[in-house]
C-alpha cells in the first residue's frame, strides 16, 4: 500500500515538474517575442510591465507549495483535496494580483502601448502560477 502511495506521489511530481517547465519556457518565448516586438522604444515599458508581472506571480503563492509537501506527505489521502483547493487559490489570488498590476502599470509608465505589452505577458506569466497544482491535479 505504501508503494503506491509513493509510486502517485512520484508521477503527480513528474507531471508537475514537466508542466513547470513547459510553462516557464513557454513563458520566456513570450517574453522574448514581445520584446522584439516592440523594440528599443518600448523596451522600457516591456522591461515594468514584465517586471510588475513577475511581483504579482511572486505574491500568489504564500506559502501553499511548502504546506501542500508538508500536509500531502503527513496525509497523502488528502493530497487531491488539496491539489484542487491550491489552484483554486491560486487562480484567483494570480487574477487579483494581475489585476493590481495592471492598473499599476500607470503609475510606472505613462505610453499607451501598455494594454498591447500587459495582455501576452500576464498570460504567461499567469500559466507560471497554475501550472504545478494543475498537473499535479490532474494527473491523478
Amino acid at each position: 500500500m505504501e508503494h503506491n502511495i509513493f509510486q502517485k506521489l512520484l508521477k503527480r511530481a513528474s507531471y508537475a515538474s514537466t508542466g513547470t517547465l513547459i510553462a516557464r519556457v513557454s513563458a520566456a518565448i513570450t517574453g522574448i517575442i514581445i520584446a522584439r516586438a516592440v523594440g528599443p522604444a518600448l523596451f522600457g515599458v516591456y522591461a515594468a510591465v514584465w517586471a510588475l508581472i513577475t511581483l504579482s506571480g511572486a505574491l500568489t503563492e504564500f506559502g501553499m507549495t511548502i504546506g501542500i509537501k508538508r500536509d500531502g506527505a503527513r496525509f497523502p489521502a488528502s493530497l487531491p483535496g488539496l491539489l484542487g483547493n491550491i489552484l483554486i487559490a491560486k487562480v484567483i489570488i494570480g487574477l487579483c494580483a494581475l489585476f493590481i498590476a495592471y492598473f499599476s502599470c500607470s503609475l510606472v509608465t505613462k505610453s499607451a502601448k501598455v494594454s498591447m505589452i500587459f495582455l501576452p505577458l500576464a498570460l504567461a506569466g499567469f500559466s507560471t502560477v497554475c501550472t504545478e497544482p494543475f498537473f499535479c491535479s490532474t494527473s491523478g
